[in-house]
């Protein structure tokens, strides 16, 4: 069997603004802007196979979540790694971002 997709090129995200959103991301992951829009951008974790980030702005006020049927969680449809999550929340906490109480 032929395989004409070799790896996910980039996941969608919507977001209200697009220049605090770039800030953001670059900020937090510490992501490459490689295209910037009016109202997208495309960033990037300089990875060869990793798929890109790009940004849509929308007025849109639907959320990337579902709650699995089996135990009632709210997950998120896309899942960052880290191989220091504990690090990795004192950087957030450091930057006055939003901790779940999970890790607290």
């Amino acid at each position: 069997m032929e395989h004409f997709i070799p790896r996910i090129s980039a996941i969608e995200i919507p977001v209200s603004n697009i220049e605090r959103s770039i800030h953001w991301y670059v900020k937090m992951f510490g992501l490459e802007v490689q295209y910037q829009g009016s109202k997208d951008a495309m960033l990037t974790f300089n990875e060869v196979g990793v798929p890109g980030i790009f940004l849509c702005q929308t007025e849109d006020s639907q959320r990337l979540q579902f709650v699995n049927t089996s135990n009632g969680i709210t997950h998120s449809v896309i899942d960052f790694y880290t191989s220091n999550l504990e690090a990795y929340r004192d950087f957030l906490i450091e930057q006055r971002g939003q901790v779940s109480s999970k890790f607290n």
